[in-house]
């Protein structure tokens, strides 16, 4: 991981709160990782695409989201990374001695 928020909290000690998101995003989907679709879909649809159905084939051309165990590893992937990214701002939180509701996290009634 090289990204701005590991380059923030390596210095501080705190990178092992993205173990989680790092390993969820290394899962095998078809030829790729779920870390490379998102990576991809961000960078070649949503960022630098032109919104034609030739950008989403691209991005999808190494995985087949038609196979029924893919599609639902990648919904059970993003679950799991929705889970892991929250968590990790629980525990910034945590340790930084913020108010979760401060930065909008409510805890379940």
């Amino acid at each position: 991981m090289g990204g701005i928020i590991y380059k923030a909290l390596k210095p501080m000690g705190l990178a092992f709160h993205l173990e989680n998101i790092k390993e969820t995003l290394s899962h095998q989907l078809g030829k790729t990782t779920l870390g490379e679709i998102i990576r991809n879909f961000r960078n070649q649809f949503l960022i630098h695409g032109k919104c034609q159905t030739a950008d989403l084939i691209k991005i999808y051309s190494l995985v087949n989201m038609e196979d029924l165990s893919i599609k639902l590893k990648f919904d059970e992937l993003m679950e799991t990374l929705y889970f892991h990214i929250k968590e990790l701002a629980i525990n910034l939180c945590s340790d930084a001695k913020i108010e979760l509701q401060d930065v909008g996290i409510y805890k379940a009634v």
